[in-house]
């Protein structure tokens, strides 16, 4: 089986609630290796890598089993070409400019 990555950008009320430790719990336990950061204004960026079917329930449960304080105004997946090589998910240091570099 190959590993696959992807990039997720979440929108909405999802900083001061406790869901970078939210995702990184569900990635944890899922076997799943990346990264989620806090992008200022812009939201959450997740980078995750791992099976498919394992991403494709990741992801899901990312959009099922939120914090009950959370709310998406958006949801956007890119699945990557290129992968990095995580050795493990971590939450990794917020950016300070508040925008996404994500998609267009």
């Amino acid at each position: 089986m190959s590993e696959h990555s992807c990039e997720i950008l979440v929108a909405g009320i999802v900083q001061g609630i406790g869901y970078r430790p939210f995702v990184f719990n569900l990635a944890s336990d899922l076997d799943v290796k990346g990264h989620v950061m806090n992008l200022g204004d812009a939201g959450v960026k997740i980078v995750a890598q791992g099976e498919k079917e394992t991403l494709l329930r990741f992801i899901e449960l990312l959009k099922t089993n939120k914090p009950k304080l959370s709310t998406y105004e958006s949801f956007q997946i890119e699945w990557l070409k290129e992968l990095t090589e995580f050795t493990k998910f971590e939450i990794a240091q917020s950016s300070s400019t508040g925008k996404s570099t994500g998609f267009s």
